[in-house]
């Protein structure tokens, strides 16, 4: 059995490193299809999405091709506040911003 554990771990490392690499990739997600056809635009996009954490690409990905306004809204307060957690979105401190009322992971 301790001959198979290390070969595992391995096999494990080199899935959790191949994820990481397509997570890297955001010109592959199917949402990146469903994004404005302009060149330009489109450009910019990805550079942007590029930048970004992996872990908040999806969520840019899905607001930029206008499929949901609340991803919208959760991808502006995250880029707003430097990509932090949601934790940090819900302490939010700039009253005056006019998506304040409407930001992500309130408590009600």
């Amino acid at each position: 059995m301790s001959d198979k554990r290390p070969f595992d771990q391995e096999k494990t490392r080199a899935a959790a490193s191949e994820a990481r690499a397509s997570a890297q990739k955001p010109c592959e997600s199917p949402l990146f299809r469903a994004l404005p056809a302009t060149g330009a635009q489109r450009d910019a996009i990805l550079k942007r999405a590029e930048e970004m954490p992996s872990h908040c690409r999806n969520t840019y990905l899905r607001a930029m091709s206008g499929k949901s306004r609340n991803a919208g809204i959760r991808a502006f307060c995250r880029m707003c506040l430097g990509w932090l957690s949601k934790s940090q979105i819900t302490d939010c401190s700039d009253p005056s911003c006019p998506l304040y009322c409407y930001r992500p992971f309130q408590t009600k």
